[in-house]
């Protein structure tokens, strides 16, 4: 995507172990205003193309995350989870929801602990729908996801704004709040919920900021 697209202030670091962070990768990202943190994968198994097992969806979402929040600690930090996400899991909470809790508790203490200023943004309903600068990079869907994404995404748009983070507004939104530009909006929010230092950010905190 970003070779089809140049850019002289983008620099692509290519790293593959992302729960190890040598000297040599921090010194390409020293001076840098924020991090936006968004490796994930899907939630459901329905809506994955390939099988993926517990201990690894736990590796993807919880400890790599912590692993780059330690190493970056010295950066501001923007994490991207999904809206069923709590710290306070009951017995019908969902597994993801569960593991993306314990991962806000956990980054929280690493923030409170150290210089990291962090977010995690709770985002609902992703919607690439209309942002066309990016359709040609997104890869083929599972049948299900497109069903599902045609039967709910309308009703989304309309009817439920605040459950819905079209993906061009999303975008300039992480990289604004890992920059430090939405941080009075933030605070002004109210009931603005946190976890230890980590400050968390509704998908209805997205869409006042952005005015969509």
């Amino acid at each position: 995507m970003v070779e089809g697209r140049p850019d002289p202030r983008v620099n692509v670091i290519i790293h593959k172990d992302f729960e190890t962070y040598d000297e040599k990768v921090l010194a390409q990202l020293k001076g840098a205003a924020g991090c936006v943190w968004a490796l994930g994968v899907a939630q459901s198994p329905a809506l994955r193309p390939h099988l993926i097992l517990v201990p690894d969806y736990v590796q993807i979402t919880k400890t790599c995350a912590e692993a780059a929040a330690k190493a970056l600690s010295k950066l501001s930090g923007t994490e991207s989870t999904g809206g069923d996400t709590t710290t306070k899991p009951g017995l019908l909470t969902a597994f993801q929801a569960r593991i993306k809790g314990e991962t806000e508790l956990s980054l929280g203490a690493i923030c409170r602990s150290s210089h990291l200023q962090g977010y995690s943004v709770r985002i609902f309903y992703p919607d690439m729908a209309g942002h066309d600068a990016i359709k040609p990079y997104i890869a083929p869907r599972p049948l299900v996801h497109s069903v599902a994404e045609a039967v709910l995404g309308a009703p989304i748009r309309h009817f439920a704004k605040n459950l819905w983070a079209p993906t061009d507004k999303l975008g300039e939104f992480l990289v604004e709040v890992a920059m430090g530009r939405h941080d009075a909006d933030i605070d002004a929010a109210d009931g603005q919920e946190s976890v230890d230092g980590l400050t968390i950010i509704s998908n209805a905190d997205i869409r006042r900021v952005k005015g969509y």
